[in-house]
């Protein structure tokens, strides 16, 4: 909605909610798919580009624990800027 009618000050509060709660959120093998999910939205039907490197930050924090579910490979091996976007914040992590 914020960003539909182009209000700025929701579209960042609202990110700025999700940064929280992602810091906080505690991934169990079965919540997995709703991350894969949210992954999903954010290359297939969106393309806010700090949505979409919120998510993929926390997707590389989360990498090993995502790797074992097929459907996020499958998501990981058709998106190459989901691909390029989780990596980057991997690499980032290992300096």
């Amino acid at each position: 909605m914020a960003d539909y009618y182009d209000i700025q000050p929701l579209a960042q509060l609202a990110l700025h909610k999700l940064h929280r709660i992602l810091c906080t959120f505690a991934l169990h093998n079965e919540r997995v798919c709703d991350v894969v999910a949210l992954l999903r939205f954010c290359f297939e039907e969106d393309e806010r580009p700090l949505l979409r490197e919120l998510v993929c930050a926390f997707a590389a924090c989360h990498l090993k624990q995502l790797w074992a579910n097929l459907e996020f490979r499958e998501l990981f091996a058709a998106h190459g800027l989901l691909s390029s976007a989780i990596t980057c914040f991997v690499v980032e992590r290992l300096d």
